[in-house]
């Protein structure tokens, strides 16, 4: 089987060590690929890992039931950009999911989740570290169930977050003001998130710096 891994080759050469172990032809690719270069490397399984690209149609429908996501988040929650931050930021539970891509972002039926509990030490660096060591050793046990289809897929159940999905424009204004970068305690990002909610101010000083950038492009 030809599988292609999108996304930075670095983040997923351990993926690609283990299908390539197991047989498979294995591709990585970072940049755009299209349903024309799909076809012409003749793939047959797609997998999304760390992949900044929106993957949409035709290929989601071409490659219906043979494309999937490698997720860093207990989904529903965290869904879009940054996602190891938002479960911080936000509070909720943390760990990694594998799922089928579909016309939404980050919101297709599930295929194997995780969770995974951090120490108060954990930085948001660490923990995003230790949740790609959990979601390749998910993905490793699966494998054989997944690629010969024995694993049956079940519905996200819904989000209890007002807003499921963040963006780019809404995770970047917070990470500039983090105190220590991506090496922040994720207890520290969770007292942002906490005082977010009670402090209208911040939020305004947020949607003022998304509305900046929006307006220049």
């Amino acid at each position: 089987m030809h599988v292609i891994i999108l996304g930075p080759p670095s983040r997923n050469a351990n993926a690609a060590a283990f299908l390539g172990s197991k047989g498979h032809r294995v591709t990585l690719r970072e940049p755009l690929v299209t349903l024309a270069e799909l076809r012409a490397m003749a793939v047959d399984f797609i997998i999304s890992s760390g992949y900044a690209p929106i993957i949409k149609e035709p290929i989601i429908s071409d490659y219906a039931g043979r494309i999937i996501n490698l997720h860093n988040t207990y989904l529903p929650y965290g869904r879009g950009i940054y996602p190891n931050f938002w479960s911080f930021f936000h509070d909720t539970p943390k760990g990694v999911t594998i799922h089928e891509i579909d016309l939404g972002i980050d919101s297709g039926p599930i295929l194997a989740q995780r969770r995974l509990e951090f120490s108060a030490d954990d930085t948001l660096r660490s923990s995003f570290d230790r949740l790609e060591v959990l979601l390749v050793t998910l993905f490793t046990e699966i494998w054989d169930d997944l690629s010969t289809g024995k694993l049956t897929p079940y519905r996200q159940p819904p989000s209890s977050l007002p807003v499921p999905y963040r963006s780019r424009l809404e995770g970047e204004p917070l990470l500039e003001i983090l105190p220590d970068g991506w090496d922040t305690l994720g207890t520290t990002v969770e007292r942002m998130g906490a005082e977010a909610l009670l402090t209208v101010d911040f939020w305004d000083q947020v949607e003022g710096e998304v509305a900046g950038k929006i307006a220049a492009g």
